[in-house]
Order: structure tokens, then sequence, then C-alpha cells
């Protein structure tokens, strides 16, 4: 491994680089992106160095705009990189992620996750559904963006839920309490309360 290592500015759920966090989106959207680059972004320094300049926003933005681009094959990383940064000359697509110090909050990571899970519900979706269109998947993701407040919303009730299940639970580790008595319950409403009704809503 080899390069300069840019710091990383800013913070990422669980303490992942900008890079880090990217590559296991791309990696789940490509499979074969980490045959070509490798299992992590360090073997690719251009590539790391490229995506530790983004800001959570534009992460958000760059992967919104590839997932429902119907591409079948990774982006170059300048490409992916003017995805990226699309965000900052229109309104984003997904208005899932903020500026990055509110991703240290509980809402705000709460938020973090529930963006995460709609790229994997959305991925997984239209890997069932190869008849959406690029059109249709378009507006998909802007019933999305129309749907904030309710993103909104669900974070803040689960920021709440969170923090009585740390407090319930004082003798359980943070990821244990995550995993048993939080996580289920937010995939959940993620799916019936955000990523459903956008789809019905654009295919019925």
């Amino acid at each position: 491994m080899s390069g300069h290592q840019i710091q990383n500015p800013h913070s990422y759920p669980h303490g992942l680089t900008p890079a880090e966090y990217c590559w296991e989106r791309l990696a789940d959207m490509f499979p074969a992106f980490v045959d070509r680059h490798g299992e992590h972004p360090d073997d690719a320094p251009t590539w790391r160095d490229g995506l530790n300049l983004l800001t959570p926003a534009q992460v958000s933005h760059g992967l919104q705009v590839l997932l429902t681009s119907g591409r079948e094959f990774a982006p170059s990383l300048p490409l992916f990189l003017q995805m990226a940064k699309s965000a900052d000359r229109q309104t984003p697509t997904h208005q899932i992620s903020h500026d990055a110090n509110q991703w240290n909050t509980p809402e705000g990571f709460i938020r973090a996750k529930i963006n995460l899970m709609l790229l994997s519900i959305t991925y997984r979706f239209y890997q069932d559904r190869p008849d959406v269109t690029k059109e249709q998947a378009q507006r998909i993701g802007q019933k999305i963006t129309q749907r904030a407040q309710y993103t909104r919303k669900v974070a803040r009730d689960f920021a709440g839920l969170l923090k009585e299940a740390r407090e319930a639970n004082p003798t359980k580790g943070e990821g244990e309490v995550w995993r048993d008595e939080v996580h289920p319950a937010l995939l959940k409403a993620v799916k019936e309360q955000i990523f459903t009704p956008c789809v019905e809503s654009v295919l019925s």
C-alpha cells in the first residue's frame, strides 16, 4: 500500500472514512469493483485520496445518483466525483445525510443508518424488479426526497428509542443494543414509512 493518506476531515458511522464507506457501497452495487480495485481503499490510493475529499452529503448524493443511473458497471473515479459534487449545484435526490457534525449526534447517527438502509433496500429492489425503467427509478428517488419530513421524524423517534434501549440494557455493548433492540424495528420503519410508499406511488 503506497501513496499519501489524506487525513479524514469527517466523521462517519463506526469510524469509517469516506473512502471506506463508499467502498462498501460500491462493492455491494458492483461485485466486480473489488476485483478490479481491491478489497480496501488502500489498495487503490488514487481512489482512496479522491473519495476522502468528499463530504457526507456529497457521498450520499453520489451513491444515490449512481444507484438510479441504470449503469451496469462501476464508474471511473472522475465520473463518480462528478456525480457526488453535483450535490453542490442542485437539490440532492436523497436528503438523508447532512453536515458532518450532525453525524455525531444520536439523530445524525440514525439518519446515516437510514441512508445506508435505503441504499441497500433500493439496490435489492432493482435487482428483483428488472422491469423498472430508469425513468421510474429516478421518480422513486425524487419521491424519497419529497418524504424527507418522514425521514427526519423516523430519525428523531429512533434516536429516542436508541437512548432508551441503551439505558434499559446497561450490560449490553453498543453493538448488541443496536443489533437486538433497534436495527430490526428501524429497518421495518424505513421500508414501511419511506421506501414502500414511494415505490407504490410511482409503480401503482
